[in-house]
């Protein structure tokens, strides 16, 4: 790819209009440079530790699925490279001891078996990862890997910021604000509590958090409390953090 023409392509991220609008063009860009699969994941340093969005996703579902299921997030390689350092790397150059993890072993048996990751580090502390991988035999995927390289970093900014600027959009457009009582439940998801925990601490039923936060993830246009979370953070929504009880 000749870097010129791929400056020329970036610029379909800023014209960008939809969380689908950048994922399809992300996918366009895994394609040329030679990747099945991909993904933008958000790793947010406020509220719970664990807490993490697969923004734009062209993995595997059921990879995604077993990762969070099985809370491989504290023993990837990949992340704990990310967090320690600013320029992309190959998966294949993270060491044995990398290559040999659970969680690289099972990725593989997903079709992951070879990638690229591009660490970007936020303002507040929040963690991007861009990654593009690939189920090639191992010589031809570190060729498309070596290839891509050059361009994955610079890829990766234009996608953070064309998602943070989608979200804000979608924030603006939000019909209905999120009440007081909705934010203060997510801002208790955020700490890793349960609805149950929610309720004793704000003197309601769990039946009732479950409300506020199922009518906070419809008003959010997400699926669930951890996506909810993710968003409004995103969002500025959430920035006042809870009173400890």
């Amino acid at each position: 790819m000749q870097i010129g023409r791929f400056h020329e392509e970036l610029q379909g991220f800023s014209t960008a209009d939809s969380l689908l609008g950048v994922t399809e063009l992300l996918r366009l860009h895994a394609s040329e440079l030679g990747f099945e699969w991909f993904v933008y994941a958000l790793e947010l340093q406020e509220g719970a530790p664990s807490l993490r969005l697969a923004l734009a996703n062209g993995y595997p579902e059921a990879w995604i699925e077993h990762y969070f299921r099985e809370g491989l997030l504290g023993q990837d390689p990949v992340m704990t490279y990310c967090r320690e350092h600013i320029v992309p790397t190959e998966w294949s150059s993270l060491g044995p001891a990398a290559l040999e993890s659970r969680v690289m072993r099972e990725a593989e048996d997903f079709g992951l078996s070879e990638g690229l990751s591009a660490p970007l580090h936020g303002p507040r502390g929040d963690l991007g990862v861009l990654s593009f991988a690939t189920g090639a035999e191992l010589h031809s995927a570190r060729k498309r890997t070596r290839r891509a390289l050059p361009y994955v970093h610079l890829l990766a900014g234009y996608v953070h910021e064309a998602l943070r600027r989608v979200l804000v959009t979608e924030g603006a457009r939000m019909s209905r604000p999120l009440s007081p009582r909705e934010r203060e439940c997510l801002l208790w998801v955020a700490e890793g509590k349960t609805s149950w925990e929610i309720g004793v601490i704000l003197a309601m039923s769990e039946r009732t958090v479950n409300f506020h936060l199922h009518n906070a993830s419809a008003k959010l246009g997400v699926s669930n409390r951890q996506h909810a979370v993710a968003k409004a953070m995103l969002l500025g929504l959430l920035r006042s953090p809870p009173c400890q009880i």
